[in-house]
């Protein structure tokens, strides 16, 4: 049985062009938008599929994301020195 009533490639075409423009949109907001200006072309309960679609998208075109490791460091619990402590010679 087909999907009918999925996003199609034109629906994602335009989704994409919104993601381009306004990053920053949901895909939730985007699928409602749709379904209000489209309701023939999409069912309501497509949204879970719709999401991933937008989520795959997001990987693809989105830089990584960077990695920190914050770093907690509590006076006197480790030290490190570099000076020499060697002892001077009597002669």
């Amino acid at each position: 049985m087909a999907d009918a009533k999925r996003p199609s490639e034109r629906d994602l075409a335009e989704t994409e062009r919104w993601l381009v423009e306004s990053p920053e949109v949901e895909a939730k907001a985007l699928f409602e938008y749709l379904l209000a200006t489209f309701p023939d072309r999409i069912e309501g309960r497509a949204l879970r599929t719709f999401q991933r679609r937008v989520s795959e998208w997001l990987r693809r075109q989105r830089p990584p994301k960077e990695v920190f490791f914050a770093q907690v460091h509590e006076m006197g619990e480790c030290v490190q020195t570099d000076l020499d402590q060697r002892g001077t010679s009597s002669g």
